[in-house]
């Protein structure tokens, strides 16, 4: 799978909450791998996850270590009430 391939993708927890998209892809250059996906979060979920942006949606990285698959969604091994310690906003 090329890395363009992941940008649009809808992110889901395990809880089956859509948390919103990848938006961008943070890269260890030194081990040339993704380490992070960056999703903009759709409004239900950023109120769960506590988040709040001024102009367009909030955005957080998640660990690729968290990722369980990818189909036509990405799926998080993780539901969003323990995903709220584990993101940064960027």
């Amino acid at each position: 799978m090329r890395a363009g391939e992941l940008i649009g993708k809808g992110v889901v927890t395990t809880d089956g909450a859509l948390l919103g998209k990848v938006s961008d892809l943070i890269i260890d250059l030194g081990e040339w791998r993704i380490k992070e996906l960056v999703i903009s979060l759709n409004k239900d979920a950023a109120l769960q996850l506590g988040l709040k942006k001024l102009f367009g949606s909030p955005k957080v990285a998640v660990s690729v270590s968290y990722v369980s698959g990818v189909r036509d969604v990405i799926s998080l091994s993780t539901d969003v009430a323990s995903l709220k310690s584990a993101v940064r906003q960027v």
